[in-house]
């Protein structure tokens, strides 16, 4: 595994557990004032590690009650996620380069919001009891605050499950690399400039269905984020994977 792919995979579980975690502690301390002297420890460093121990404790106790309670009616209202059949599926690696994808950047974020569903009601509350808010604002905002991340977290996941279910089924097509060169061309750019980024194509369309089409795959977006340019390019890239 390449450094690239533990970046990508590494952030992804920071926003999944880290992130709810730390704001799952924190409600915590809104109950037991207690709580923070844990952290309160002479040597700061150790102080930090303790604190993000602990948070990635609380975010993996989070997953778990979302996973109980949050994910149920998220099956329920857009679809249960991949039986096992369709991983048979997952027969090259083209398919598991976009399927890691899917799941770096939609499974992950329908966590984080899945898990701050979970964590905002008693967020609320607690900020009300503390005099943080009044009565009627935490009531409005924490129910703002929870319907927005359950329909985030909604959204995200009926973008995995459709998403993966199309790349398990293998339909790609050549054509979306000719639709990528098209875009970058038409990119008010010097010629100099469209350059790296039309180099990067090529290697992806040269490396499909080998061992190094993750790697190409991570360098071109990469690239193309950099040069904000993956908004332009997404009509082609959902063409691949047949949206």
């Amino acid at each position: 595994m390449n450094i690239k792919d533990v970046t990508t995979t590494s952030f992804g579980l920071i926003v999944a557990y880290l992130l709810p975690g730390l704001v799952g502690l924190y409600t915590i301390s809104l109950y037991a004032k207690g709580v923070r002297a844990l952290f309160a420890h002479p040597n700061e460093a150790v102080g930090f590690l303790l604190l993000l121990l602990f948070a990635l404790l609380v975010g993996v106790l989070v997953n778990g009650v979302r996973a109980l309670i949050h994910d149920a009616l998220i099956h329920y209202k857009v679809g249960k996620p991949f039986g096992a059949a369709y991983f048979n599926k997952i027969d090259n690696s083209d398919k598991l380069a976009c399927f890691m994808a899917v799941l770096d950047e939609y499974f992950r974020v329908f966590q984080f919001f899945g898990s701050l569903a979970v964590i905002s009601p008693p967020l609320y509350i607690g900020w009300a009891l503390c005099g943080v808010l009044s009565i009627p604002a935490a009531v409005v905002l924490g129910l703002l605050t929870t319907a927005v991340t359950i329909s985030a977290s909604s959204v995200t996941w009926s973008h995995y499950v459709d998403i993966g279910h199309r790349i398990l089924e293998g339909e790609f097509s050549e054509s979306v690399f000719a639709e990528l060169r098209l875009v970058v061309r038409g990119q008010s750019w010097k010629e100099a400039e469209k350059t790296p980024l039309l180099t990067t194509i090529d290697t992806l369309q040269d490396k499909k269905g080998t061992s190094d089409f993750v790697k190409a795959y991570k360098d071109f977006v990469t690239l193309a984020a950099d040069r904000n340019v993956l908004f332009p390019l997404f009509p082609a890239l959902t063409k691949w994977i047949k949206l």
